[in-house]
């Protein structure tokens, strides 16, 4: 779980325990047992969706890390190619056969 997000529950947590153990004291200011509801509902979904991100974030890394492997692949394979192709024929050639090097 995110820091930001324990840290909110936390206080939340914290607040809907000490209002409910002296809601005489704060029921006139409209804080009553269905607002310590809603808080724990609020709560509940936050964690959902923080849990939610942090399963998303886990995924995106594995994407980026296998993205990061083509990449890396693809341009070895294209520079092997065109080492070979420049080392073998003329630069006037080179364009033909799809090298587009302004040397």
């Amino acid at each position: 779980m995110s820091k930001t997000a324990q840290t909110l529950i936390d206080k939340a947590t914290s607040l809907a325990e000490g209002v409910k153990r002296n809601m005489a004291k704060v029921q006139h200011l409209g804080i009553d047992y269905g607002y310590i509801a809603r808080l724990e509902a609020e709560m509940d979904a936050l964690r959902a969706t923080d849990r939610a991100v942090e399963e998303a974030a886990v995924h995106i890394a594995e994407l980026r890390a296998r993205n990061n492997e083509a990449i890396r692949l693809l341009r070895d394979d294209v520079q092997n190619a065109k080492k070979a192709i420049k080392g073998n024929y003329d630069k006037a050639d080179w364009y033909n056969l799809g090298i587009t090097d302004k040397q």
